[in-house]
């Protein structure tokens, strides 16, 4: 969620969704562990958006099928 938010140019939503969840100034988690987590494969494109984004993408993929 924060990488979206700031991708979007959300800085104020970001600032209350830091604070409301308790969340640490610095993400806890990098990208790469959390793509494998989710199980989201990435590529050079997909890697240029936020991650939110590809999950949702490869979740539609797999409703397709």
């Amino acid at each position: 969620m924060r990488e979206y938010l700031e991708y979007n140019g959300y800085s104020h939503a970001l600032s209350v969704f830091v604070a409301e969840a308790g969340q640490p100034a610095s993400p806890p988690f990098d990208r790469r562990f959390l793509s494998e987590q989710l199980g989201v494969v990435e590529d050079a494109n997909s890697r240029r958006v936020p991650l939110l984004y590809g999950a949702v993408a490869q979740l539609q993929q797999q409703a397709k099928r």
